[in-house]
């Protein structure tokens, strides 16, 4: 087998390989996120990028090889059946940091020992994945100052760790990728108040990407971070206390601001020309010349907002805000935006976003299933690129429904409506051409009726393969509620997946709703197949 993995490795592209041996980096049976892997073989250097390509997007086309030759086994897919993140298989993972010590690539410490063994060696990346006790993991961490030359330095362990990382920002100031995983709890809760003390990341001038995974950790970044002016990413995964720094938005290079917690972020966001990704921009937490300021950001391609606490704004503040938000939306609708999402609780009901002029024309993803809108909004028709969208509407009629079968490259909707409607829901098929690349549809209907209220003709979705519904026993009992929504008309169709209301239903009532469900998967001319939840 050793034999087979040396070939499979020889045979990839030159330029690939240090991206493969990187996976050594991630401990075993770590889900690695694809978008990590491309921010970090960016930031490593790992992907050259000849000018003729975004370099982002030549790694992406990387991970793909090494999904495309099975080196990496695929755990999350989404709707085009895109790989979002993997694992690699034992086997592999003990080839791949047995390569990672003949090159010197990666040098991987599981505790105090292992940190003393490297003291004499030259070390460029370093990987701890600490799985001793508290007292070796915080040793471990302490020791790495005799490392001061290391380039980039993942650490995953223990939440015991957190103040001894304040002490490694000290020694180590050519770091240029730095990952602190802190989320192993080991059944112990003692650290729970423990803040980490990052204060001290103004001394790595040369660091392209810092990531934080702590949970509800408490993280304390410093006042002040503009002498980084090579930090691409910066992704925090924990409670910021203090505050992010008041000069963020001055970081020349910054790619992309992914905070979890920090909803609220200083003034001037609308300088921060270099942004491409800005998560989670929390709209009622900043000032109204922050959300004006959105509309500035030129090369924002990946958007999200949280809208929370609007009980503490009136009525005519909270106009101000959704009015500001519009008018960013209308900047942006002209530039680089793909991906946008708005996601607040309690749910938004108005109609602040029904007009959008000019719309976001090249979103390719977009979710307000947190908006309740009255209707389908009219400048969804004018999004040709819309892959996926996530939609609530208060109540819907055919017209609406002809807005969102004309959209040609949308793949996944997921659609929600407040209010039961008088008539069926038909979805047309035949020189229609209704909904021509849907592949996912998820449905949801007031007081769970999305299958009585359906119906699909002959060639509707002809590319459906999985839909998503909910019913009740009360209904299945009562009515051949499957055959009138004319199911078998979906000639794709793969995958059923039903959430169906038992109630107070007897066992009996719910065997018989059961049978009658997976008798129609049955009788379907694709013979999909049934989950029911």
């Amino acid at each position: 087998m050793r034999q087979i993995l040396r070939l499979s490795y020889r045979n990839l592209p030159h330029n690939i390989r240090a991206c493969f041996l990187y996976l050594g980096i991630y401990p075993e049976d770590y889900i690695i996120r694809r978008v990590d892997l491309i921010r970090q073989w960016v930031a490593e250097g790992l992907v050259s990028n000849s000018g003729r390509q975004d370099a982002e997007d030549l790694a992406k086309s990387y991970f793909n090889e090494l999904v495309n030759r099975g080196l990496v086994q695929p755990e999350e897919t989404d709707y085009s059946g895109e790989v979002l993140s993997c694992r690699v298989h034992d086997m592999m993972l003990d080839f791949i940091l047995c390569k990672c010590t003949e090159d010197n690539f990666i040098s991987v410490v599981y505790n105090y020992q292992g940190m003393m063994e490297l003291h004499n060696s030259k070390v460029r990346r370093l990987s701890l994945k600490l799985n001793s006790g508290e007292g070796s993991a915080i040793s471990a961490v302490q020791a790495i100052g005799s490392q001061s030359q290391i380039r980039s330095l993942a650490l995953f362990g223990h939440t015991a760790c957190m103040p001894a990382c304040a002490h490694l920002l000290t020694e180590s100031k050519f770091l240029q990728v730095l990952i602190l995983d802190l989320r192993e709890f080991n059944g112990k809760n003692e650290h729970e108040e423990e803040c980490m003390n990052l204060t001290g990341i103004t001394q790595l001038v040369l660091l392209r990407y810092l990531k934080v995974e702590a949970r509800t950790k408490r993280v304390k970044l410093p006042t002040e971070i503009r002498g980084l002016r090579h930090l691409e990413t910066l992704e925090m995964h924990c409670r910021i206390i203090g505050g992010m720094p008041s000069d963020i938005f001055h970081l020349p290079s910054l790619l992309h601001l992914i905070v979890t917690s920090a909803n609220s972020f200083p003034e001037g966001i609308g300088i921060a020309k270099s942004l491409c990704t800005l998560q989670y921009f929390g709209l009622l937490e900043n000032s109204l010349e922050n959300v004006h300021g959105l509309g500035e950001l030129t090369n924002l391609r990946d958007l999200k907002i949280r809208c929370f606490n609007q009980s503490q704004l009136n009525t005519d503040s909270m106009r101000s805000w959704m009015d500001a938000l519009r008018s960013s939306l209308e900047k942006l609708g002209s530039r680089n935006l793909k991906s946008l999402s708005v996601m607040r609780y309690p749910e938004i009901c108005g109609d602040t976003l029904s007009t959008l002029s000019p719309p976001p024309c090249h979103l390719e993803t977009l979710d307000l299933l947190a908006w309740s809108f009255s209707s389908v909004p009219r400048w969804l028709a004018e999004l040709h690129h819309l892959c996926s969208l996530d939609l609530c509407v208060r109540e819907v009629m055919e017209k609406d429904i002809g807005i969102l079968g004309k959209l040609p490259s949308l793949m996944h909707l997921q659609f929600q409506i407040q209010q039961v409607p008088k008539e069926k829901i038909i979805i047309h098929g035949g020189m229609g051409f209704f909904f021509p690349s849907l592949v996912n549809f998820q449905f949801k209907c007031q007081q769970r009726m999305s299958l009585q209220v359906l119906m699909f003709e002959a060639g509707a979705m002809p590319n459906l393969q999985r839909l998503e519904i909910e019913t009740s026993v009360e209904y299945l009992n009562k009515w051949d509620g499957c055959m009138s929504a004319r199911m078998e008309h979906l000639s794709g169709l793969k995958e059923i997946c039903v959430s169906m209301w038992r109630g107070l239903r007897t066992e009996s009532e719910i065997i018989a709703a059961e049978s009658a469900l997976r008798n129609i998967a049955q009788a379907h001319p694709s013979r999909p197949s049934i989950t029911i939840i």
